[in-house]
């Protein structure tokens, strides 16, 4: 199967990425940065307390859980 123009642009970046590579050691070989969440754990436990609470208050959950209990 042929390559289409997209692949083979991405295949000879990443082959002129291993050849720097090649014979250095691992601590001189820049690292790739590390994925950083757009959204703060702040906010996102935020939204999990907020989506929890209306999940139990709106719907009612807890109202004759004592008859299931027993």
């Amino acid at each position: 199967m042929a390559q289409t123009p997209e692949q083979r642009k991405r295949n000879a970046k990443f082959a002129k990425e291993q050849t720097a590579k090649r014979g250095k050691p691992a601590s001189e070989i820049k690292k790739k940065q590390d994925f950083k969440s757009p959204i703060s754990p702040f906010w996102l436990s935020e939204f999990a307390s907020s989506v929890k609470t209306a999940g139990y208050e709106d719907r009612g959950m807890y109202e004759g859980i004592n008859e299931y209990i027993s």
